[in-house]
């Protein structure tokens, strides 16, 4: 996988996806930041590694969303369950929009 050209599709395509699933859209934006910063690890890092890992910037988010407003704003458990589901959306769009651009011959753009 090219981990730089996938971070520059999810960064269009999560959005996208996201917002067309009512469920997804209060925290499409976090979940593809979550994404995109997972995406940008080490070539080696397996792809349920980088789900933890987005799935525990989710977590922390969260944390300090409810911290800072001195209540829950956002309910954990049901943010990360939303966000797991919103992950594997947003992956299995973005996974095959890279496919085809990587079968077109297409190269990350910086």
């Amino acid at each position: 996988m090219n981990w730089k050209l996938f971070a520059q599709i999810l960064q269009q395509a999560a959005p996208i996806a996201l917002n067309a699933i009512p469920q997804t859209q209060a925290v499409a934006g976090l979940i593809t930041h979550a994404m995109t910063a997972a995406a940008q690890l080490p070539d080696e890092v397996d792809g349920a590694t980088r789900k933890r890992v987005a799935l525990n910037i989710v977590a922390d988010a969260v944390d300090v969303t409810n911290a800072k407003a001195g209540r829950t704003i956002l309910d954990k458990d049901e943010t990360l369950v939303t966000a797991d589901h919103g992950i594997e959306t947003a992956y299995g769009v973005t996974k095959l929009l890279h496919d085809h651009a990587v079968a077109a011959g297409l190269k990350p753009t910086v």
